[in-house]
């Protein structure tokens, strides 16, 4: 027993003395989804930690619901909105992109996302309607431009063997 309260006391002592910063990681998220996410948040993040590192680089909350936190802002530019989606016990599970829908912002955005993830992708058009898709480790990503819409959408892949994941 005295043992056990010497090494206690000795992490006790080496910790307190020591700066630890826990507030930018999540350790279970990082080591189950590596290399994935949405809005620098590893897919599996909780809603909390989400929510508090948003505030803490002062972004502003549009609205929340049962599933969807929403930030507005601009990406290259243009004005969007940015969601976050959370499923089972509040864990990050995908995000969208909602911005600005003309030719100009669809351009930026494409030439910002091959800039970030590579040019690995597959695009299809049919007619007004344009969809990009992308695919990195655990993440598939689409952007669609529409007539009427301009969104990119995040998706955890992770435990999705049939397009890639592990289980």
């Amino acid at each position: 027993m005295k043992a056990l309260i010497c090494v206690l006391g000795l992490w006790a002592a080496i910790a307190w003395g020591t700066d630890f910063d826990f507030s930018l990681v999540e350790p279970d998220v990082v080591a189950e989804h590596e290399n994935s996410g949405f809005g620098g948040y590893g897919f599996g993040s909780s809603r909390d930690f989400v929510r508090s590192g948003r505030a803490h680089d002062r972004h502003i909350l549009d609205r929340e619901y049962a599933e969807w936190i929403w930030y507005m802002g601009t990406i290259k530019g243009c004005g969007f909105e940015s969601g976050y989606q959370f499923g089972k016990r509040d864990k990050l599970i995908g995000g969208l992109w909602v911005i600005r829908n003309d030719n100009e912002c669809y351009q930026k955005v494409q030439a910002y996302l091959i800039d970030v993830y590579g040019n690995n992708l597959s695009i299809e058009i049919q007619g007004p309607k344009i969809v990009a898709e992308m695919w990195i480790p655990h993440t598939r990503i689409v952007h669609r431009k529409s007539a009427t819409d301009h969104t990119v959408s995040f998706y955890d892949t992770f435990g999705d063997t049939r397009i890639g994941g592990r289980k």
